[in-house]
């Protein structure tokens, strides 16, 4: 008989870790004839590369 098949699932806890970022403001930095689709752009890639950083920055538990 297998015990570990019929377990219930129990996540590990997780640290969760915020950022804000600095406001972003698409007039100062676009004008107010902004392209939606390029202003999509930019902040995907602003918040990916904030969310890259905490990445590399990220301690992992020793496993041993």
């Amino acid at each position: 008989m297998q015990v570990g098949a019929f377990a219930p699932y129990l996540p590990l806890p997780a640290k969760i870790r915020i950022r804000v970022l600095e406001p972003f403001r698409v007039r100062e930095r676009f004008g107010a004839d902004a392209d939606l689709d390029e202003v999509y752009r930019v902040v995907t890639a602003d918040m990916q590369s904030a969310l890259d950083g905490m990445v590399i920055r990220r301690a992992l538990p020793v496993v041993g």
